[in-house]
């Protein structure tokens, strides 16, 4: 079925000014700025549209349109949906999969990243977790509009604490690699071979891919975070590796935990070697430069390193040339910037709950649930679309 057949949904705004996010569904629409809390608002960021319900990641796909997953704490009725650049949203990638209907050829569950590769294959990363399906990586043709590829995550590749969140596609060779944060101290790397469809798991029980407990987490990620006990007491989940990022030519991968004031890199290439050792894979990890807690990077064309500042409400930048920890921009309404991805125009898009968070362990709290937006910033190079 043609994709300009399936319309759930109804567009309401239009003006002269098409920018190919100005649009809704239910899942989005235009909103203004508002001040939060002792920070002030930068010209230098500019919010381009609000979710009415909570993204997972957001990417660029080849032909321009826009790819969002929806977060699964919010079991919404669609696991993703795509916005077309006439500014149309339509379940992605078909309905029947997007809502996991008994007839679907392969129903998503559970969505956590989204990436382009530089042949235009989207890559999807299922988690399972939601319905406590075998987690996978799927592969779509968009310009096909078919199916490409399924990689199951199967044990040893994923244990029983498995959350992976994060997803990037080696640029040099069929490769994915997947952070998973697991319970902390059993957090990995997965490899996975897109060809054969051969995974596995690395550097698990190395401080690199570990929370540290010393660090100390900002309100946001607490909230964001937090999971209730059947006992009614409150636990903090998915704090080990939680990002990452790989260079154009796929020379050096960059981790990040969540809980951690480092940022680390290893040579992709012992990743896409399957007889690399695990002694070699921890002696090859190397220290690269200090970060406070973040979630989400992004890497441009001459290197810099951008991630989400949940503590300074902004995006901070680390330069190759000095290594250095620097935040490019701040705006109060960055609680939580989430999904760094450039788009098309150049420019680093993320998105972010825009109002204050509800307080850990406060019952009375909890009907103040987040609106999110999608912001957008310049940087001082551009990155590949889809990234």
């Amino acid at each position: 079925m043609s994709i300009h057949r399936h319309r759930p949904f109804t567009l309401l705004w239009r003006s002269a000014f098409q920018h190919p996010l100005a649009c809704t569904l239910g899942l989005v629409s235009l909103i203004s700025s508002s001040l939060a809390g002792t920070f002030s608002i930068s010209e230098n960021v500019e919010e381009v549209l609000k979710f009415t319900l909570a993204p997972a990641a957001i990417t660029a796909s080849s032909n321009g349109d826009w790819l969002v997953a929806l977060d699964q704490r919010e079991k919404p009725n669609l696991r993703a949906a795509r916005i077309l650049k006439s500014g149309e949203v339509i379940p992605f990638p078909d309905e029947s999969m997007s809502t996991a209907s008994a007839e679907a050829r392969l129903p998503l569950d559970a969505l956590e990243a989204i990436a382009v590769g530089q042949d235009g294959i989207v890559w999807m990363l299922d988690n399972g977790r939601r319905s406590e399906t075998t987690p996978k990586l799927v592969g779509w043709n968009v310009d096909k509009e078919r199916l490409h590829r399924v990689v199951y995550l199967s044990p040893p590749a994923v244990i029983p604490s498995s959350f992976c969140t994060d997803l990037v596609l080696d640029p040099s060779a069929p490769f994915a690699y997947l952070a998973d944060p697991a319970n902390g101290q059993d957090a990995a790397i997965i490899v996975a071979d897109l060809e054969s469809g051969l995974c596995r798991r690395v550097l698990q029980g190395i401080p690199c891919v570990q929370p540290d407990p010393s660090v100390a987490l900002p309100i946001s990620a607490l909230s964001e975070r937090s999971t209730v006990r059947l006992d009614g007491t409150t636990t903090i989940t998915q704090c080990g590796v939680d990002s990452l990022a790989i260079d154009r030519r796929g020379e050096w991968l960059y981790l990040s935990a969540l809980q951690s004031r480092t940022l680390q890199r290893l040579p992709a290439k012992l990743l896409r070697n399957s007889k690399s050792s695990a002694p070699d894979l921890a002696k090859a990890v190397e220290h690269y430069a200090a970060k406070p807690p973040s979630v989400s990077m992004a890497i441009d064309s001459k290197g810099n390193l951008y991630l989400g500042d949940s503590t300074n409400r902004g995006i901070g930048i680390i330069e190759p040339k000095n290594k250095t920890y620097q935040l490019l921009v701040s705006d109060a309404r960055l609680l939580w910037p989430d999904s760094l991805t450039f788009g098309h125009d150049g420019r680093l898009y993320f998105f972010s709950p825009n109002r204050p968070l509800p307080k850990i362990g406060d019952k009375t709290s909890g009907n103040a649930k987040p609106s999110y937006s999608l912001f957008r910033t310049r940087t001082p190079a551009s990155g590949r679309s889809g990234d």
